[in-house]
């Protein structure tokens, strides 16, 4: 689909009720000047990529995408809208190879530049990576958008190995504006070495309602997160599920929630937590910033004097508690893991 030869927008293609067998390349492609179409309830298998769109208030609902081989471009399954604003994609089924470096389901865009990736909506998909590396869900494209805003990730289904050192589901802007975005109730099953949630100059993100569990063997010493927050300001994360089921190789450390330099102002906790057989696992590793910090409303083993940094006001929860350490709450050195004291 496009605009070719004219100057008007082409409106509301509707693509439903057809199977795409064996396409060399995409099997629905739109360019720029066409917005507002609609690909529902198609079957699509052996395509290098099956839906590729550009533009704004596009719906991708009801599809079903599967491969039939694994380690080949031109059998992948996945989704993807460039530059889109306003776009819905819900109730997908997205089964098979997903090769690293490509996404499953993607909201980004073709060209460098000033690109907004805004209003958007990826709920009720259930997306089942059964091989390769790559990455369930993504929200702006690291290096290229620079607008990203007001995105809801909700209400998915997510399996697979992912990304090493990405997650399952990336909310991504390289730089500029990136407020408001949500990723809620979505849940994430971990195969491989790939953190849950990544969040990178994604300010005022809320995540929350989420199961995110860790399942696999890790051969090797590993250490994932169930949200890994990079550059990023504001992010609530509270009210998820973090859980690590068994099978888990003796070299597994689990980080419930990863702050990285750069990350200021969040809110975490309060979020349940069953370590079950992780070698190792904490629930949350914070870092310092001068003048500013988050705020900490977590629980776990052990004093977290010297544990982790949080503001003033913090409360920590001690489940191996004794009497006058059952909570901890911070009284001072908002830059300083120091600072709690046992009530």
């Amino acid at each position: 689909m496009g605009a070719y030869g004219g100057s008007e927008p082409t409106y509301g293609v509707v693509i439903s009720g057809n199977i795409f067998d064996g396409c060399h390349n995409h099997g629905v492609y739109s360019s720029f000047g066409v917005d507002a179409a609609a690909v529902t309830g198609n079957t699509f298998t052996r395509c290098s990529m099956p839906v590729a769109m550009t533009g704004s208030g596009h719906t991708i609902t009801g599809n079903t995408t599967y491969t039939h081989t694994t380690g080949t471009n031109l059998d992948v399954a996945g989704l993807s809208i460039r530059e889109p604003i306003g776009c819905t994609i819900t109730g997908n089924t997205i089964r098979g190879d997903v090769l690293a470096g490509q996404v499953a389901v993607e909201l980004g865009n073709y060209l460098a530049g000033s690109v907004e990736v805004s209003r958007n909506t990826i709920t009720g998909n259930t997306i089942i990576l059964t091989a390769g590396a790559g990455v369930a869900i993504r929200v702006g494209r690291a290096g290229q958008t620079t607008i990203c805003n007001d995105n809801i990730v909700s209400n998915n289904v997510v399996r697979g190995l992912g990304q090493v050192n990405v997650g399952l589901v990336t909310v991504a802007p390289s730089a500029g504006t990136a407020y408001g975005n949500k990723v809620d109730n979505n849940t994430i099953v971990i195969r491989g070495n790939s953190h849950g949630i990544y969040l990178i100059n994604a300010n005022h993100t809320t995540v929350s309602g989420n199961t995110i569990r860790f399942e696999y063997n890790a051969a090797a010493a590993t250490t994932v997160a169930g949200v890994r927050i990079y550059d990023s300001r504001g992010v609530t994360v509270r009210g998820n599920s973090f859980l690590t089921a068994t099978g888990h190789g003796a070299n597994l450390s689990v980080r419930a929630i990863w702050e990285a330099a750069g990350s200021t102002l969040g809110k975490y906790g309060p979020n349940a937590h069953d370590p079950l057989n992780a070698t190792t696992y904490t629930p949350i590793v914070t870092v310092t910033v001068t003048g500013t910090n988050c705020f900490v409303d977590e629980s776990g083993t052990g004093d977290p004097n010297g544990a982790f940094f949080a503001s003033a006001g913090s409360r920590w929860a001690r489940t191996d508690r004794t009497v006058g350490t059952s909570l901890y709450v911070k009284e001072s050195g908002s830059t300083a893991a120091s600072g709690w004291v046992g009530k």
